[in-house]
């Protein structure tokens, strides 16, 4: 998977210390920067937030040495390399050379995380089994498991949904954002159109698994229509229209295209 590396945003020298014997590691804790409410943005945009978080770290008030998380995730999806892996962190007491440390950008008791945020920290899981950097079904923890100052974090909006979105991952996820190929594509493989069919059912699943799982953490309504607005902006993202899929696909498969347009996740709340 694609991560932005330290070089790529302008980090610092100071990354901890080698740890690297100690890999792989059998644990992840996950925490949320506990900043302003992020909407995915800019590559430049969200570069400058890394390198407030990094200059806040290594500033006189905490005094770290270096980012304090191994990775962040940011709400569009992209993954940051903080630390990186086999470096100890300053993240989780008692944690610190033991487990990587995954920050999710955001305030997780004021917003919840982006479906970008969930798939590509599966990914970032994957990878890290592939890599051999972590074990296989890590444990998944969040920093109020550890936190001897009562903190929330990763949140309220966010731990309640860790086992269910990342544990049991024993290896790769397979791409974050597939890109699928230009609307009204007439050479594409009865495979392709099968693969299209299939993202337009998951992602009006992801819909519905979204708004079951907004009701099970008990959301406020504004939190329900976010999260909700986000796997749909995330679906034109990473899929395109997936109207015109739609149309395409039941011209392939002979499927009536007023049905396939009616079915259509983007044009539903």
């Amino acid at each position: 998977m694609d991560i932005i590396t330290r070089a790529q945003w302008g980090a610092g020298p100071k990354r901890g210390s080698d740890v690297s014997s100690k890999l792989p590691w059998g644990e992840v804790v996950i925490h949320t920067e506990a900043g302003p409410q992020r909407s995915p943005a800019s590559l430049g945009t969200e570069m400058g937030w890394i390198r407030a978080i990094e200059a806040f770290h290594v500033g006189p008030e905490r005094g770290w040495d270096g980012i304090a998380y191994s990775f962040l995730i940011a709400p569009s999806g992209r993954v940051f390399e903080g630390r990186g892996w086999g470096r100890s962190g300053a993240h989780t007491e008692g944690r610190n050379s033991t487990a990587a440390g995954f920050c999710f950008l955001g305030h997780g008791d004021k917003w919840p995380a982006t479906d970008a945020q969930w798939s590509s920290t599966r990914g970032l899981i994957g990878e890290g089994i592939r890599l051999g950097k972590l074990q296989r079904r890590p444990k998944i923890s969040g920093h109020k498991d550890y936190s001897q100052k009562g903190k929330t974090c990763p949140g309220t909006l966010i731990y309640p949904l860790l086992q269910a979105k990342l544990a049991g991952i024993d290896g790769p996820t397979g791409p974050v954002a597939p890109t699928g190929p230009s609307i009204g594509d007439d050479d594409m493989s009865q495979a392709q159109y099968d693969e299209l069919h299939r993202l337009i059912l998951e992602t009006r699943g992801e819909a519905a698994a979204a708004r079951g799982e907004a009701a099970a953490a008990g959301l406020r309504a504004a939190h329900c229509e976010q999260l909700l607005a986000e796997v749909q902006a995330q679906g034109k993202q990473y899929y395109g229209s997936l109207r015109g899929w739609a149309v395409a696909i039941a011209n392939k498969l002979g499927v009536d295209r007023a049905d396939a347009v009616a079915n259509d996740p983007t044009s539903k709340p």
